[in-house]
C-alpha cells in the first residue's frame, strides 16, 4: 500500500514531467515529479499538452500492488483525486460549481475541461500517472473549452500546495482500490459522470484508423470499460477512445 510520504522532485522546466519520472525509477518507493514548465507536455495520444504559467504539471510515479491488467482502473482512482483537490478550492471561495469526470480521463468544471490525467506502465511494474490542472490559465484552440480555476472564480493554489493535497487524496483512494476493490471507486466516480445516460459518439482510435460509433453511455463495468448501448440495443463495451455529447 501507498503510505502518506511521497518524494517531491520539483523543477523549474523539463521535457515532460513523464519522462523525468521514467529516468527516477527505483531511486524512491513512491515519488511526485512537479514541473513549472514543460516544453515537451503530452496528453493521451501523445497529444501536446500547453504547459502555461501557474498551472499544476505534475507525475506520480509508483509499483502498484494490483496485477498490472487492472492499472487502467487507478486512472479512476487519480480522476476522484484530482475532483476532491479541484472541489477543496471552489468550497474555499463558497463556489457551488460540481466536478464532473468526463471518461475516461478528464475533468470537466461547467462541461469545460479543467483537468487531463494519463497513465504510462514501465517495466510492467512501475505506473506513471501524469496530471494536468488548469489552475490559473487555460490553453485556447483546443479540440475541447478548456477553463481554470481562476477563471471560474476559485481560490488559485501555489502548485506545490495542490500537489501536497493531491498526495494526500490519492493516497487514500489508492487504499481504497486496495482494500475494497474497484467496485467503491467506481461507484463514486459514476455519481458525478459527464454524459452518463445521454447520447454520446465515441472516436475509436486502431493504428492508423478512425472509427466513430454512437450510442448512449449507460455504465461502467467491473473493469473502468464504457458500456455503450447502440441503437440495436446491443451492449459495445469500450476500453479507450475519446467521446462527445452528439450536439457537441
Amino acid at each position: 500500500m501507498l503510505t502518506e510520504r511521497w518524494k517531491i522532485y520539483t523543477y523549474q522546466t523539463v521535457e515532460s514531467t513523464m519522462d523525468q519520472a521514467a529516468q527516477l525509477i527505483g531511486q524512491e518507493d513512491q515519488f511526485a515529479i512537479l514541473a513549472y514548465d514543460q516544453t515537451k507536455g503530452r496528453g493521451r495520444y501523445n497529444r501536446k499538452w500547453g504547459s502555461l504559467a501557474g498551472n499544476l504539471y505534475t507525475t506520480l510515479a509508483f509499483k502498484p500492488s494490483q496485477p498490472c491488467h487492472t492499472w487502467g482502473q487507478i486512472s479512476f482512482v487519480a480522476a476522484l483525486a484530482v475532483g476532491e483537490v479541484i472541489q477543496h478550492y471552489l468550497s474555499k471561495s463558497q463556489n457551488s460549481q460540481k466536478i464532473n469526470y468526463k471518461w475516461p480521463n478528464d475533468l470537466l468544471i461547467a462541461g469545460h475541461k479543467v483537468s487531463g490525467i494519463l497513465l504510462e506502465i514501465i517495466d510492467s511494474s512501475w505506473l506513471l500517472v501524469g496530471v494536468g490542472i488548469n489552475l490559473q490559465n487555460s490553453p485556447v484552440g483546443l479540440q475541447y473549452i478548456a477553463t481554470s480555476l481562476k477563471e471560474v472564480g476559485g481560490e488559485v493554489p501555489l502548485p506545490g500546495e495542490a500537489l501536497s493535497l493531491l498526495t494526500a487524496h490519492f493516497t487514500v483512494k489508492m487504499n481504497i482500490l486496495e482494500t475494497k476493490g474497484f467496485s467503491e471507486i467506481r461507484a463514486i466516480w459514476l455519481k458525478a459522470a459527464a454524459c452518463l445516460g445521454e447520447g454520446i459518439e465515441v472516436t475509436l482510435r486502431k493504428k492508423e484508423m478512425i472509427e466513430k460509433i454512437r450510442g448512449k453511455f449507460i455504465d461502467l463495468d467491473e473493469e473502468g470499460r464504457l458500456l455503450l448501448e447502440l441503437p440495436n440495443k446491443e451492449v459495445k463495451k469500450i476500453s479507450a477512445g475519446d467521446i462527445f455529447l452528439l450536439w457537441d
